[in-house]
């Protein structure tokens, strides 16, 4: 593993919040560039069909969280 991917774990009060991340992220879509990022209808679904609660902070922080992970992925494909 590249050195700038071995990162500490995050806090266990947002190990929920990554959960809900990766299900999320298991259906996203790719394009010719690599993954595409995790849209509001698939975050708002996501909580509809789950039957969790969830606010604009949570929605919020899914995107800040996906917008890293395109980032991460697309350094990777460099």
């Amino acid at each position: 593993m590249p050195p700038e991917l071995d990162v500490p774990d995050a806090p266990e009060f947002f190990t929920p919040l990554v959960r809900v991340f990766k299900d999320i992220s298991e259906t996203r879509q790719s394009g010719m560039g690599g993954p595409l990022p995790i849209s509001y209808n698939e975050i708002k679904s996501y909580f509809e069909l789950t039957g969790l609660d969830y606010c604009w902070e949570t929605v919020r922080l899914i995107k800040v969280i996906d917008n890293a992970y395109l980032e991460a992925m697309a350094a990777l494909n460099e």
